[in-house]
Formats: C-alpha cells, structure tokens, sequence
C-alpha cells in the first residue's frame, strides 16, 4: 500500500506491505524544545489517579517493589513520587533504585540530600539525582518504604504490572523479599526521569484505556505507546515515550481519574523534556453521553462539544510550544455503551480530526482497527471480544502502522 502525507508544501510518499497511518505533518515555528545540550526527560510514566474511598487500600510499616520499563538510556535518573490525591502528608522512609537482576547495582534515592522525606498532600516531589547508568527496554525495581500506616490513595491501576506489598519493615535494601500481599495499583510512583548522554526528545501518549492498556503477560510490551518507542529506538531517533494515559478517562469529565483537560497540565505540559504528545481519548465521553455512573447523570456529549475539547488542548499544547498530534477514535458498534446515535458523533468527530488541520499531524487508527466489512465495528482478530478495546495483536497493528515520518 502507497500513501502519501504532506510535508511542508511538498507530498512524500511512503511504501507499506502492512498498514500505514496517514501521517499529515505541518511544520510549526518555534515548535520543538530547545535540544541543543542533554537535559532530564521522562523515560516512564504513570498519570496520577484515585480511587473511591471505599476502594482504597492500606499498608503500615511495609515496602512497596514495583517494576516498570525504561523507554530511553541514561547516566543518570531520578524519581517522581506524587500524593496527588492523598489527604494527609505521605511520609516516605526510604527509596531505593536497581535494574532487575542486578541488585549489586541498587541505588539509594535521596531528597534534598535525605532518604527520607514528607510530601505534603496534593504534591509531587522529584528526587535527587542518582548516577545509576540504565538502558532503554530496561526493566527497573522501584521500592518505596512506607513507616506508618498509609492509604493508598495517589495510585495508577495496572492490572498486570502488580506492586509487590512485603511484611512489616524496611526491605527497600533487600535484593528480594517474599510478598504478603500484591496489587494492581501503582501506588505514588508518577515517574522515572533519566540524563541522556546526548540531546533527546519525548512523546507523551495521552489518552484512555484503549492507550493504557494491560498485557496478558506481566512487563510485556504490548501497548501502542510500546511499540512505537521500539520502533523510534530501532530506527535510530533520538526519542523516549511515556504513557500518561487513565483507562476509562474522557476528554469533558472527571470519572476514572481527571478529565483530560483538567489534568492536561500535569501530565502533559509539566512532564519532563516533553516536546510532542499524541492524544487518543474521546470515546468515553460519546459512550457515557447521557448515562449514568456512580448515581451520577453524565452529560449529553455532541461532536461540538468534543472537538471545542481538542481545541483546548490544542491551543495549550502550543502556548507551550509542543506538537500535538491527534488520533481518529477506533469503532466501537458492539460495545456495552454503543448506539448508532453515538456512532455518528465518533464519526463527526474523526473528520474533523482528519480534515480541520488543527492538530500537527493526525494518525488515522480507525483506518488501522475498523472491519473493512463492517467498518463501524472493530476487526475481529484485532479486538479482546469487548468491541471495544483493541487486543495486543490491535495494539501492535497500532504500534506499527504509525509513520515514524512525524518525528
């Protein structure tokens, strides 16, 4: 398949035996951050979210060990904790850092000099640096001992990468320790930051659970956002991704975490070395339209209404000078909240995605995921049977259909 984007004034065109997105990509003055020495950037990320009160969880005197995966290489690193959503100071006894596998390597982490520190509620705190050499696709341990009974209320759900919970005491130094308890909640761990050792770039994926997906199989890359950094890294182009995306969030309203413009800030604009983001998000406003969740009435969501939505983050994202790039919202006929009326505003939607020439550059995944012979229906052998949520052989068609011409 042959298809062409528009690059400045000028057509290129791009040959592909597997899928490929319509790339459209506008230059902008002034758009890109200035790379002309190393700085910090985002390597991972996990966006902030809450639960109900009902739902949260505590520990007392115990050590949280959780894994996550570096999207770029660096000489140095520092971590990103978050009480967001906490009520009271976190109090943190102790952080450590270690490449999996390599506990010789384990990093105390320090604040201000000191390992332990308080963070008030509603705050982040970004560590000291530590000179802790690390790869991209690296896995990494984080511990993070708690001494004093602690909600968890500043989390991020990820049903397959658990936090390991140990018994009571300070095993943050330990190479391994057997866990009492594990969860699917990330627990104030926002962020891994690292130094590379020369200038680099950051793409934010920002979106919903069709971008902050889970993986049948713990530490697997299978998201969209996964693949795409495998493939920026294989290609030799100097960027890192890091998914701030909340499975059931929308773009209009708060519900499974803050609405996409209420948190747009902090986990897009605020994130380390960050210079373009993809946004992917919208389906969830069209799907509860008019609803009911927790008790609540949800409001009646038009096309209008959404796209006035994308023009906000648009115009925020360029303020800031980063390059937005926006998405066409995947089929969903089948799914538990679909309606033909919905439909027809996830398709008013999608063209004016495609053709208003707003965002920087459009990624077409509808065209990726849809059935040629149903279109307004996911493709089966890409879809978990929800009809709505791409499977990982979906994620990867969506990964890989992405021309790398837009960075």
């Amino acid at each position: 398949m042959h298809i062409g984007f528009l690059q400045g004034r000028r057509w290129v065109g791009i040959t592909a035996g597997a899928l490929m997105v319509l790339a459209l990509v506008l230059p902008i003055d002034g758009i890109a951050a200035n790379t002309s020495a190393p700085h910090w950037i985002s390597a991972w990320g996990a966006a902030p979210s809450f639960l109900q009160p009902s739902e949260q969880v505590a520990v007392d005197d115990q050590t949280l060990r959780q894994t996550i995966k570096l999207t770029y290489a660096g000489q140095q690193l520092r971590v990103r904790l978050s009480n967001l959503f906490g009520h009271d100071p976190l109090v943190v006894g102790a952080v450590t850092v270690a490449p999996v596998g390599q506990p010789q390597q384990r990093r105390r982490v320090t604040f201000a000099g000191a390992g332990a520190v308080t963070i008030p509620a509603g705050a982040p705190m970004l560590s000291d640096a530590v000179d802790l050499p690390v790869k991209a696709r690296q896995d990494l341990e984080v511990s993070i001992y708690l001494p004093g009974r602690t909600l968890l209320s500043t989390i991020h759900w990820d049903r397959f990468n658990h936090t390991m919970i140990s018994a009571a005491g300070d095993f943050s130094q330990a190479a391994s320790f057997e866990a009492v308890a594990d969860t699917p909640l990330r627990s104030f761990l926002s962020g891994v930051d690292v130094l590379p050792s020369r200038p680099a770039k950051l793409v934010v994926a920002f979106g919903d659970s069709i971008t902050d997906t889970d993986c049948k199989i713990a530490d697997q890359l299978c998201r969209w956002s996964d693949i795409l950094a495998a493939r920026l890294q294989a290609a030799g182009k100097p960027y890192a991704v890091a998914n701030e995306a909340i499975s059931g969030n929308r773009v209009l309203s708060d519900g499974y975490g803050l609405s996409a413009l209420a948190r747009f800030d902090r986990d897009v604009l605020a994130v380390p070395g960050v210079t373009d983001v993809i946004v992917l998000e919208g389906i969830n406003d069209i799907g509860n339209s008019g609803g009911d969740i927790y008790g609540i009435a949800q409001p009646v969501i038009t096309a209008e209404t959404l796209i006035a939505g994308y023009q906000q983050l648009i115009a925020r994202a360029h303020v800031h000078g980063i390059r937005i790039i926006g998405c066409t919202m995947t089929p969903f006929a089948g799914a538990g909240y679909y309606s033909p009326a919905k439909d027809q505003v996830r398709k008013a939607a999608n063209d004016w995605i495609r053709h208003s020439g707003a965002f920087d550059g459009v990624i077409d995944f509808e065209q990726v995921a849809r059935d040629p012979a149903q279109p307004d229906r996911l493709l089966p052998a890409l879809e978990r049977g929800d009809h709505l949520h791409p499977n990982e052989a979906g994620q990867r068609a969506m990964g890989n259909a992405i021309s790398l011409d837009l960075f």
